[in-house]
C-alpha cells in the first residue's frame, strides 16, 4: 500500500510539473492597442523629431486613458519640470514584447490612477485626459501619446528610440519563443534582471549603494540575479552582486521575479520569524503560483520568499517549487 501511495504521489508531481511548464510556454499574439476610446479623434500625427507622438482629443476632461499593453509603471510625474517640461502630468509604462523593451508615454493628464512600480494590464484605465502642461492651442484637452523602443527620451534630444504609434498599434508581433522555466534552489535571490542601456552603450553603470558611489559597469543585455531592492528617493535600485555590492538603476534593467508553485496546500505567514504568525488570507492551494518579491533568512536558518500581498512562505515548504526564467 505504501509503495502504491508513493507511485501516486510521484505521478502527481510529474503531472503538476509538466502542467506548469506547458502553462508557462503558452502565450497569445502580442500587440499594442489604442490608449483612448473610439470617440476620440487624432488632431496631430507623428513627425520624427518634430512631434514624436500622436495627439488624441474629443473625450472630454478626465475621460479614460488606457494602458496600450501589459507592463510596469516606471514613472509618474506631476511637476511639469525637466525632463517633462511642457508635458504636464505624465505616466511612463515599460512593456516587453518578444524580448524587446518598449516604453509608452502618456502626457497632459488630468488624473493618475496608478503608482510607480505597479503592474498594469492591457486596456486598464491608468489615468484621465487633461490639459496640464503646455496645451495652449487648438487641441486643448487631449492626450499626447508616444511609443519608444527601449526607453523614453524628451523630443528635444531627437531620440532615435521614438516610433510612430500607429505603426505599432494593432501590429501582430507573433508568438514569443517558447522558453521553459528553470528549477531554482534558494540562494538569496528572488528575480533575474536583464541589463539594458538606454543610451545605446555596450555597458551600464553600477553603484556601491542605491544611486551613490559609481563603482563599475556591467555589459548590456546580460542576465544577472536580483538579491535586494531599495530606493533612493523615489527611484528604485536592484542589488545584483555582493562583496562588493553592485546596484543597478531601475531604468537599466528588466526585472523578472521568480515563480513559486505549490503542489500541496502550503501555509503562508505575515512576516518571516522564528515563530511566525499565519497570514490572515490563508496559504496556497495546490496548483497556486505566485511571484516572489524578496527573500530573508531568519536567525534559525529558515529561508523565506516574500509573496507580496500573500505574505511570506518557507522556501523548503513541502511540495513547493521555485522557478526562474532563463
Amino acid at each position: 500500500m505504501r509503495q502504491f501511495i508513493k507511485y501516486v504521489l510521484a505521478a502527481m508531481l510529474v503531472f503538476s510539473t509538466f502542467a506548469f511548464f506547458g502553462e508557462s510556454s503558452k502565450a497569445s499574439a502580442s500587440t499594442f492597442v489604442t490608449p483612448v476610446t473610439q470617440s476620440n479623434v487624432i488632431t496631430q500625427y507623428f513627425t520624427k523629431n518634430a512631434h514624436n507622438g500622436i495627439d488624441w482629443s474629443g473625450g472630454g476632461l478626465d475621460s479614460s486613458i488606457y494602458a496600450t499593453a501589459d507592463g510596469t509603471v516606471t514613472h509618474v510625474d506631476e511637476s511639469n519640470t525637466s525632463p517633462y517640461t511642457g508635458y504636464g502630468t505624465i505616466i511612463r509604462v515599460a512593456h516587453e514584447v518578444n524580448g524587446q523593451r518598449y516604453e509608452s508615454f502618456y502626457s497632459h493628464l488630468n488624473s493618475v490612477d496608478v503608482r510607480e512600480g505597479q503592474t498594469v494590464n492591457q486596456g486598464e484605465r491608468i489615468g484621465g485626459m487633461g490639459n496640464t502642461g503646455y496645451t495652449e492651442g487648438p487641441t486643448g484637452i487631449h492626450l499626447h501619446f508616444e511609443m519608444h523602443e527601449g526607453y523614453w527620451a524628451p523630443q528635444q534630444l531627437n531620440p532615435a528610440s521614438a516610433r510612430d504609434p500607429l505603426a505599432l498599434i494593432g501590429q501582430d508581433f507573433g508568438e514569443p519563443d517558447e522558453v521553459d522555466p528553470i528549477l531554482h534552489s534558494f540562494d538569496g535571490s528572488w528575480a533575474t534582471l536583464r541589463t539594458v542601456s538606454n543610451t545605446g552603450d555596450d555597458t551600464i553603470n553600477t553603484y556601491g549603494s542605491p544611486g551613490v558611489g559609481l563603482n563599475g559597469t556591467l555589459a548590456a543585455d546580460r542576465l544577472v540575479k536580483v538579491y535586494e531592492k531599495a530606493s533612493n528617493g523615489s527611484v528604485d535600485y536592484f542589488r545584483v552582486q555582493s562583496n562588493p555590492d553592485r546596484w543597478v538603476h531601475r531604468d537599466n534593467g528588466i526585472v523578472t521575479p521568480y515563480i513559486v508553485k505549490a503542489s500541496f496546500s502550503t501555509a503562508t505567514y505575515q512576516e518571516p520569524a522564528v515563530n511566525p504568525e499565519r497570514h490572515p488570507e490563508g496559504g496556497l492551494a495546490p496548483g497556486d503560483s505566485y511571484k516572489t518579491y524578496g527573500t530573508e533568512v531568519t536567525s534559525d536558518g529558515q529561508q523565506w520568499y516574500n509573496l507580496g500581498g500573500k505574505g511570506w512562505i518557507k522556501s523548503d515548504a513541502n511540495g513547493l517549487y521555485t522557478y526562474r526564467m532563463p
